[in-house]
């Protein structure tokens, strides 16, 4: 290797204009898009010896980004939901006092058995605030607050608002 030094014309290629500035994305994606070109070429010379067809370089960058990113790339949202619901009816949680706030004041929660029944019953956003539920217990995995009695009916029943 000679004793060149480049650090000038990456600077100069790389301007940064303001602090402000990603000034990371523009050599990030040079360099991604060097190692997409390089893939593609190594990749077809290797194609190439065992007398296989050429790949595009659309072919190798969409197989590099599945690799960087995962190897499942679909994402079903509804069945991520299912997962959640099992999830809360299926595993063993348990009832705690809501944490302290910051101040040392006591922290409470709407209950959300109470809310969501109130919301499915057609009550009014006025009315359900006059009749809200606040009570001090919480469900820690669940990250919503749970009265007493709605605790087990959260836990337990799919469709709690019932």
């Amino acid at each position: 290797m000679s004793g060149v030094d480049h650090s000038d014309q990456l600077i100069s290629y790389f301007p940064m204009r303001r602090k402000s500035q990603k000034w990371w994305k523009k050599p990030f994606f040079h360099l991604l898009t060097l190692v997409s070109i390089q893939t593609a070429i190594i990749l077809n010379l290797h194609k190439k010896q065992h007398g296989q067809p050429a790949t595009n370089l659309a072919a190798v960058v969409k197989d590099l980004i599945i690799a960087l990113v995962d190897k499942d790339v679909s994402y079903d949202a509804e069945q991520d939901s299912v997962n959640l619901l099992l999830a809360r009816i299926r595993e063993r949680h348990f009832i705690k006092l809501c944490p302290e706030k910051d101040g040392g004041g006591k922290s409470r929660r709407q209950c959300k058995v109470c809310v969501d029944r109130a919301k499915k019953s057609g009550m009014s956003a006025q009315e359900r605030k006059s009749k809200r539920k606040v009570s001090k217990f919480w469900c820690p995995k669940c990250k919503v607050g749970l009265c007493l009695d709605c605790f087990e009916i959260y836990h337990t029943k799919v469709d709690y608002t019932r």
